[in-house]
């Protein structure tokens, strides 16, 4: 299925906040991890935690590319 710009591949794995999948972004065919948010989830604490991973910049922290929300899902692409 498409998210966005994203082609999702396949499911990689799941969690208690939502799931994760491998996808490839139509323009520039980067790969990527984009996890959507489970529906019961607490957005305000998923997106400061988003925020707060996106202004860190060290080689064992992922890097968030992106933080959109589609459908009422909130996703986050690293």
């Amino acid at each position: 299925f498409h998210l966005g710009p994203y082609v999702v591949l396949e499911q990689v794995g799941q969690g208690a906040k939502g799931r994760v999948y491998k996808a490839r972004h139509r323009t520039t065919n980067r790969l990527v991890a984009v996890k959507v948010l489970s529906p019961d989830a607490d957005r305000a604490e998923f997106q400061a935690g988003v925020r707060a991973a996106a202004r860190l910049g060290h080689p064992n922290v992922v890097t968030a590319y992106d933080v959109n929300e589609l459908g009422g899902r909130v996703y986050v692409v690293m």
